[in-house]
This record gives structure tokens, C-alpha cells and sequence, in this order.
């Protein structure tokens, strides 16, 4: 699926390196506009694992791919459909808030889009943090924090928007909860498969280096692993 991206929300590219094995990173991008086009999605949201594509799914038809060898991998575990709920919930919830903003505060503008990104991660101390990150037609940029409860804006932008998204207290329940309640779930479940994805994502290195000095790019291969 193609479409444009925040800077701010770009996936992070594929590296043939890896931290600690138990650290984990899992992200997930939403894309969400308040009026779409005709045959484009409302919604799309793309997980990925240490920077590894594996999931996408559309809000509006249901449409569940798995992507790459994570995806391949995780498709048919508990920690598949563990995901699947909160996510569907969120897209739903997301564009309400996206609905309703733009009802309010975005009268004059047309379609209203938002970027958001949920990051769940496990450093190597076994410490779990989740973090969130929107992005309002790719320029207005908030964070939430869910330790302290606290939207902040980067750099100070409309404050009505700020305003209405702290006055929210349904959505920052919502977002407490997945941070700090799903994201710990999903990493648990993801670190008993990360083991043998690390040993097969690492024993590709030597034959892609191999391939490159036989004269095909690197970047060729790569795009064949995601």
C-alpha cells in the first residue's frame, strides 16, 4: 500500500545489525484521514519489529496481511490475535477524535489527516515502556506520556488542539492502557519467538554479503527479506 508519510513517522530502515537479544522494539503506524478519497483506505496501520515489516491491516475492509518473515512467522501465534482487538478498537477511536477535531478546531480546511505511532519497547534490562507520537496533517506534532499523563507539543503548535486532546480523559485512559498494559502483553509473547527469528535474520548476513560481491546490490536483497 502506498500513500504519503510524516517524516516524523517514517519507518526505520533495515540494518544487518542487531542490540542486545532481548531488547525488542515493536512500533505500530496509523494513518488515518477524516475524509478519503474514493477507493483509498480511512485507515491503515503498519506494525513492524525492530524495524521489520509484518503486519498491515485496513480499518474500513478488515484486511489483514502478514508481511515479511516476522509476519510469516507470527500469523498463526496467540500473540496474532492478542494484537488484532486493541488494534481494530484504536483505529476506531482515533478517527472519532480525528472527526471530532476537525469539526471543532478545522472548520475551513479540508480532509484532516493524522499520523500516529505507538512504540512498545524492551531494552535489555527486561524494562518495558510504551510511548505515543501524532501527527496532525503532517506538521502539528503531540507526544503522550504515559507515565506522567502529559500531552506535549513539538514544537508548541495550536493549543487548541493541545487542549482538546487534555481534556480527553477517555482517550488518555485508552492510551494508558496499551502503553502500559498491551504493549508489556504483546512484548512477553514476541520475546518467546524472537530468539529464532534473530538466528535466521542473522544467518542471511554472510549470503547477502556474498550475493553483493557477486555483483548485485545490497539494497536488492534487502527488499526481498521485507
Amino acid at each position: 500500500p502506498s500513500g504519503s508519510r510524516s517524516p516524523a513517522l517514517e519507518p526505520r530502515p533495515f540494518h544487518l545489525c542487531f542490540s542486545f537479544p532481548d531488547a525488542l522494539l515493536l512500533s505500530y503506524n496509523f494513518s488515518i484521514t477524516s475524509q478519503a478519497r474514493s477507493g483509498q483506505p480511512w485507515c491503515e496501520i503498519q506494525g513492524q519489529v525492530n524495524g521489520n515489516k509484518f503486519l498491515y491491516y485496513d480499518c474500513g475492509s478488515k484486511l489483514i496481511l502478514s508481511i515479511g518473515p516476522w509476519g510469516m512467522k507470527l500469523k498463526d501465534t496467540e500473540f496474532w490475535d492478542t494484537q488484532m482487538e486493541p488494534l481494530e478498537d484504536l483505529g476506531e477511536e482515533l478517527r472519532k477524535r480525528l472527526l471530532n477535531i476537525k469539526a471543532e478546531i478545522f472548520t475551513k480546511n479540508g480532509s484532516l489527516t493524522l499520523q500516529s505511532r505507538l512504540t512498545c519497547e524492551r531494552v535489555a534490562d527486561g524494562h518495558t515502556r510504551g510511548s505515543w507520537q501524532f501527527v496532525f496533517n503532517e506538521k502539528l506534532t503531540y507526544k503522550f506520556d504515559p507515565e506522567n499523563r502529559k500531552w506535549i507539543e513539538s514544537p508548541p503548535g495550536d493549543q487548541q488542539v493541545k487542549d482538546k486532546l487534555d481534556s480527553d480523559r477517555e482517550l488518555t485512559e485508552l492510551l494508558m492502557k496499551i502503553a502500559n498494559g498491551d504493549c508489556k502483553r504483546w512484548l512477553q509473547k514476541l520475546r518467546e519467538h524472537s530468539n529464532e527469528m534473530q538466528e535466521t535474520t542473522e544467518a542471511d548476513g554472510p549470503r547477502l554479503a556474498q550475493r553483493k560481491a557477486n555483483g548485485q546490490p545490497l539494497s536488492f536483497y534487502l527488499d526481498l527479506l521485507t
